[in-house]
Formats: structure tokens, sequence, C-alpha cells
């Protein structure tokens, strides 16, 4: 059995044509719909990347103004310090009133002071010990400190000899005398002490 083609060639020719450029078509599509989700991909990811270039330039601009406000704050502080420098100078240089100011930040709250001599150390003769204190001493020349009052307690007394000797500015403190006060009534203590400064 033959088949004969009722069809014309040119027609089926067109016919052909037409489902070839359908597959093209259907094909080019399908390209340009991969492309274009390659590109939104691309876009988003770019987006974010954007968004994530903007965040850190954002805290970068928080870091430099707390950069700024720390180095306001270390020179404000090296400015205080300059200061206080030439304040602990100034009161260094004033004998009487930066040996009572040192005092009186040490002294216990039940103590009561009652005399205080400030004496210059000047090397004397041979036999008599005289020490000049390690430190600058307030007028240029080592002082000797000598004070004397009551106490409520003993422990009273001690925490000023501690405070004293712990302190930078006092050098070779030493009690010289401790005793009861008075009349036997009086539970007060008498003290004396020395130091240099």
């Amino acid at each position: 059995m033959r088949l004969v083609n009722l069809i014309p060639d040119d027609v089926l020719r067109r016919r052909l044509q037409r489902r070839a450029l359908s597959r093209v078509a259907r094909g080019l599509g399908l390209w340009i719909l991969v492309l274009a989700a390659g590109v939104g991909w691309v876009g988003d990811r770019e987006h974010g990347r954007r968004e994530m270039v903007a965040d850190l330039e954002s805290h970068v601009r928080a870091l430099d103004a707390r950069i700024a406000q720390l180095d306001s704050l270390r020179k404000e502080r090296m400015r205080l310090a300059a200061t206080l420098a030439g304040m602990q100078r100034l009161e260094s240089n004033r004998p009487v009133t930066s040996a009572v100011s040192l005092l009186s930040a040490r002294l216990p709250a039940r103590l009561r002071l009652e005399a205080l001599t400030i004496e210059p150390l000047v090397p004397g003769n041979a036999g008599d010990a005289v020490y000049f204190a390690a430190g600058p001493s307030p007028s240029g020349t080592a002082c000797r400190v000598s004070m004397s009052g009551t106490a409520a307690s003993a422990d009273d007394v001690a925490s000023l000899l501690r405070a004293l000797q712990e302190s930078q500015a006092f050098q070779r403190v030493q009690l010289t005398r401790v005793g009861q006060q008075g009349s036997e009534a009086s539970s007060d203590l008498a003290f004396e002490l020395r130091c240099e400064r």
C-alpha cells in the first residue's frame, strides 16, 4: 500500500517552519525565564550586599563618633591631671596647710588633735639623729611633724599610726607617748607622736 500526501509541499514546508519557529520561540522563552530568574537572584543578592554595606557604614560612623568622644575624654583627663599636678605642687609648697590637709584626711573620727608642730630638719651635731625625708618636703627641706591629742581608744591611735605609715607623705612615724589622760575617771588616752615629711 502506498501513502499519498494530500497536503501540498509548500503548505507542508510552512507548517514545518512554523513548528521549528515555535520550538525556537519556546526555547528562547525558557532561556529568557532562566536569565530573568538569574538576574533576579543576582539582584536580590546585590541588594542584600548593599544593605549589609549600608549597615556597616552606619556602624563605622557610630564607632567614629565614639572614638571622637573617647578622644575628647582622654584630652579632658590629661587636662585634669595637669591641673591636679599643679594643685599638688602648690599644696606641697605650703608646709603647714599641706601637712594639716594631709593629716585631716587620716584622722579617725573619735580622735582629737590638740597640738601640731612643724619644724625643719637641719643637720645637727654628729650625735644628733637627724634624717632627711626620701620624698619632696613641703618647703623644699625635710620637716619633723610632732602632734599630740586625745583618743577614745587605743584602736583610734593605732588607726592614725597605720594611716600615716601607709601614706607616701609621712616617713618614720613613731609613737612617743601614750597613756591615760589626767584623772582615772576619764577613759580618753593622751598620745604624742612624731614623723617626718
